[in-house]
């Protein structure tokens, strides 16, 4: 078993507000609110899984809910284990885990009993996770074009132009800058989009996505310059209570969750990056908070008639569903510490 992975119109007016509305505070969450945050802080995280069995499922016989912990960062308190401290969860039926092989930390809860169609049940994890403002200068890599090896093979032939023109004006660490500056100009942030964050075609169509949208173009431009790269789940923490970011209203389970990347240069190792971020993409504030690579946060499968199985998700009015009536809420509260 592995990874999981709003409007619509009243009149124009009223669409053009909603529009507005949702980027502006996208925009807002994205950003961090990165003028006011600080550069250390501590933030008390709180995770609720609720589902609902559906009433047409009459031979559901196992359940199995992941809650992903934070990765531990050099600035972590802790020396070992996760990045988190303080950890509880309910049921008490839970059990913190380190799965090896995703080298990753967990909390997972198993049932394995009939499931009665209707029955509803909460799941919740609480910890604490100290995180900073993160910063990297492009100008300290030193690695050169001849370090790194194009890929070719089954890159859009339009990102693969965009890179190639960009890598020959740009040495590696600024051309990774101006893959995220390309993604600014040209896509519009919507979490809205009925496509999957992978449909390259369709991103490229109808330029707007959420951030894994753009994390897609942006793996691709990296790796038709050669540029290693990989995904970064975790946390955005933008929104205390966890349903007035805007995001809760196209998914239940969207709000103060993120995707972005790490890059890799020869002689400097794994940076971070913001796809979205621009010519500040190299700036990761302090809400960005990394979990384990295995899944985003959290994750659901059901055992039904001794095949495991994850929930379906329905794109239905400009939203989506689940027939389990799916929601992952997180809330947090945050604490100014020392500068370290």
């Amino acid at each position: 078993m592995r990874k999981a992975n709003i409007y619509y119109q009243t009149g124009l007016l009223l669409k053009f507000f909603a529009r507005l509305a949702l980027s502006l505070s996208l925009i807002w969450a994205t950003g961090c609110a990165k003028q006011s945050e600080p550069e250390h802080c501590q933030y008390d995280v709180t995770m609720t899984t609720t589902l609902v069995v559906p009433k047409t499922n009459s031979s559901l016989h196992a359940l199995c809910v992941w809650h992903a912990l934070p990765t531990r960062r050099s600035w972590s308190p802790t020396t070992n284990g996760p990045g988190a401290t303080n950890l509880s969860f309910r049921p008490p039926t839970g059990q913190e885990r380190y799965e090896e092989g995703e080298d990753s930390h967990v909390v997972l809860w198993e049932m394995t009993r009939e499931l009665t169609p209707g029955a509803r049940f909460s799941f919740l994890s609480r910890f604490r996770v100290e995180s900073v403002r993160r910063h990297f200068d492009p100008a300290s890599v030193r690695a050169q074009w001849s370090d790194f090896s194009v890929q070719d093979d089954g890159i859009h032939p339009t990102l693969k132009k965009i890179a190639d023109r960009i890598r020959q004006k740009h040495p590696p660490a600024f051309a990774v800058l101006e893959f995220c500056s390309w993604i600014d100009r040209n896509l519009t942030y919507d979490a809205s989009v009925s496509y999957d964050d992978d449909d390259v075609k369709s991103i490229l169509k109808y330029k707007k996505g959420h951030c894994g949208h753009y994390l897609t173009i942006f793996a691709a431009l990296c790796a038709a310059a050669g540029i290693p790269e990989r995904s970064v789940l975790g946390l955005n923490l933008y929104s205390p209570d966890g349903r007035t970011g805007g995001l809760q209203d196209v998914r239940p389970d969207f709000t103060n969750i993120h995707v972005w990347a790490e890059v890799e240069f020869p002689g400097t190792g794994w940076v971070e990056v913001e796809p979205a971020g621009g010519d500040d993409a190299y700036e990761i504030p302090a809400c960005f908070i990394q979990n384990n690579r295995w899944f985003q946060n959290y994750d659901v499968w059901f055992e039904e008639n001794g095949e495991w199985k994850q929930p379906d998700w329905q794109w239905t009015a400009n939203h989506w569903v689940s027939p389990f009536q799916l929601e992952h809420i997180i809330t947090y509260s945050a604490k100014p510490l020392p500068e370290k």
